[in-house]
């Protein structure tokens, strides 16, 4: 069973990766630093080490040098190893396509002005109806 994707399941080791180790999973999170400074962007990798399933943290560097968004890659460990992971890793961060297809969407989107025209509109003919008693309105210009 693999651990879950999280940043502290397991105690996160320092120790460098070789490419070889078999890996489960990889994450890239933008998490606080350990000096309480700016945030960071670390690449946390679930390596098997006799027996034990550890987390291995990498510091990437500050998280707003980054553009990609925090991502995770679930592995077979069994056949996969640490560099094919971070080989798929650096695919994923380096795919443009759907963070331009959301930006494009959200640029042509005319949702939030058209809610805004619409509630402008409705408070105008609220405020132009008079109501004279029980079911009486008349409308004005």
């Amino acid at each position: 069973m693999t651990a879950p994707l999280v940043a502290f399941a397991r105690p996160v080791e320092t120790n460098p990766l070789h490419p070889d180790e078999p890996c489960h999973a990889l994450c890239e999170l933008n998490l606080q630093a350990p000096d309480y400074g700016a945030p960071h962007r670390y690449q946390l990798v679930c390596v098997v080490r006799g027996d034990v399933q550890r987390w291995v943290r990498i510091d990437m560097g500050l998280s707003a040098d980054w553009d990609a968004t925090e991502f995770r890659v679930v592995a077979d460990g069994d056949g996969d190893s640490v560099a094919s992971v971070q080989a798929q890793a650096d695919r994923i961060r380096d795919d443009m396509y759907w963070r331009k297809f959301l930006r494009e969407e959200q640029e042509a989107s005319t949702l939030i002005p058209d809610l805004i025209n619409w509630t402008e509109e409705s408070i105008k003919r609220k405020r132009r109806v008079s109501t004279m008693g029980f079911n009486y309105t008349r409308q004005r210009n």
